[in-house]
């Protein structure tokens, strides 16, 4: 009889077990956010007699790559005039690079549910573009592709503790320069593109719950990206394999037709390579370009925005998640501001590009103005304050929040660093590491005394296999400080930069 109940009787004490630690998990989890939270409130002022503002959001909150001068929640308390309703603007900015809104709303439930603590008068989220990025092989851990141990690596900390001590993390490990095509690989079967979009509208819909259920005021914005100047990471071919002869084949006449400036033969070409296949991002792109040139600015952004929906490596917030932000309702604390339809109406020809922003995703100071603007002009019209905002140029902001030297020098490095590891994400790289290498010219220009940007364009010329020319500028970057030069291209993604470069030349030689 013994024997008859020995297994459930172990089965339920080790279930017991696993329950309770994953409870004291949580607990502990969220005893530790709390203190993180306070600390950070506390260094902001935040009291009850205070107007708190809590952001929640990934890289563009953090401000990147303008941080720490400039960032949204500094441009929104400068308009606001440090002050709303009469109570001194506090700000708690709990955004943080590439992580998915599941860090967000964690972070939320904490501060909500803790009101007697933080205080929230306000809760603003900007946050979305890197919803893919976990799935990557550069970024997460090969455990995602079950989805099953997905699902328990997201909502469950005895499994997360468990798997991060059996699956080491490949972060930054992966070297994809060379290895993509026109024809390229998506990153995972069709149904987990959806599934990435399904959770980030569990995320925000879990998100709008608390802020009504706490009536405490939210604001989500849409999500705005670089549409005509960043092309798409990867373009998925399906079809036969005489269609994808045939849309080769156009690909390369569309080309040549751009080159020479016939943009109405080209548009053409190119839309009947769509014909084969529908959603092939690089298609849709250089479509675009044509209808851009053209003046055909509607058709143009149409065209744009279906590359980036078909991008199969996303790094930039598609449709569905932008349509879903502004289906939420406008009311009972939860509010919308469009940031992605503002930024177009107020760029050159309505179609974003490098007048607003820096690279793909993040704005460039005009751009965080214009959200931030967008924002502040809100939460005077939800809070029924009756003042302007105190409205700053991009040359102000630049004095205001100290952008005029050696931060705007960092800031271009910065961005220069990864647009160049951005272009090994794509099989026709020139483009981006071109405007990597303006980017490097312009730090210099600012700031010669720093080796970053001789170092960022030795890297650069080192992917065009210009050994000579690469090896000059490394030669500066190390007369400057060898030290740090030398850590950094230690680097296993920069010592394959240098190895292809090399083996490269000696081929070439023969």
């Amino acid at each position: 009889m013994f024997n008859n109940y020995f297994i459930p009787v172990i089965f339920i004490f080790f279930l017991t077990e696993i329950i309770v630690m994953e409870f004291f998990l949580r607990k502990r989890q969220d005893w530790l956010l709390e203190k993180e939270i306070k600390e950070l409130s506390d260094k902001s002022g935040v009291s009850e007699n205070t107007f708190n503002i809590y952001y929640f959001g990934s890289s563009t909150m953090v401000g990147v790559p303008y941080d720490p001068a400039l960032s949204i929640p500094k441009l929104v308390s400068f308009m606001l005039g440090d002050s709303m309703l009469n109570r001194a603007v506090c700000y708690v900015n709990l955004g943080k690079c590439a992580i998915n809104f599941h860090y967000n709303l964690t972070r939320l439930r904490v501060v909500l549910k803790n009101k007697n603590i933080f205080y929230p008068s306000l809760c603003i989220f900007y946050g979305g573009h890197n919803e893919y990025l976990r799935y990557t092989k550069e970024y997460a851990k090969e455990i995602f592709n079950n989805i099953f141990l997905a699902f328990l690596y997201e909502y469950s900390f005895l499994a997360r503790k468990i798997i991060n001590r059996l699956v080491p993390s490949s972060k930054v490990r992966r070297f994809e320069l060379g290895e993509r095509s026109l024809f390229d690989q998506p990153l995972f079967e069709q149904k987990k593109y959806k599934e990435v979009i399904s959770r980030y509208k569990l995320g925000v819909a879990g998100a709008e719950s608390l802020l009504r259920k706490y009536k405490v005021v939210g604001i989500f914005s849409t999500l705005a990206s670089n549409i005509s100047d960043f092309e798409p990471n990867r373009s998925v071919f399906s079809g036969t394999s005489a269609q994808r002869d045939e849309l080769k084949n156009l690909m390369e006449l569309a080309k040549k037709e751009l080159d020479f400036n016939n943009f109405s033969k080209a548009a053409e070409l190119y839309s009947m390579a769509l014909s084969l296949c529908s959603n092939f991002a690089e298609a849709h792109y250089q479509l675009g370009k044509c209808y851009q040139k053209q003046n055909n600015f509607s058709v143009a952004k149409q065209a744009f925005k279906k590359a980036v929906d078909f991008d199969a490596m996303p790094v930039r917030a598609v449709s569905g998640q932008n349509d879903f932000l502004r289906s939420l309702l406008n009311k009972e604390h939860v509010f919308v501001v469009d940031s992605e339809d503002h930024l177009t109406n107020n760029s050159a020809d309505g179609l974003v590009g490098y007048d607003l922003m820096i690279d793909g995703n993040h704005p460039n100071i005009k751009g965080y103005i214009l959200i931030s603007q967008l924002i502040a002009d809100k939460i005077l019209e939800i809070f029924q304050e009756r003042k302007s905002l105190n409205l700053v140029s991009e040359d102000e902001a630049k004095k205001l929040f100290g952008l005029c030297s050696v931060n705007l020098s960092k800031a271009y490095n910065y961005t220069g660093l990864w647009m160049l590891r951005f272009a090994t994400w794509r099989y026709d790289y020139s483009d981006r590491l071109n405007k990597a290498k303006e980017y490097f010219l312009k730090a210099m220009s600012i700031d010669g005394q720093s080796f970053w940007p001789y170092l960022g364009l030795g890297l650069c010329n080192y992917v065009f296999n210009d050994v000579k020319k690469a090896q000059e500028y490394i030669s500066q970057a190390e007369a400057i400080n060898s030290l740090e030069v030398n850590n950094y291209l230690n680097d296993y993604w920069n010592k394959q930069v240098i190895k292809r470069s090399m083996q490269h030349q000696l081929i070439s030689h023969e």
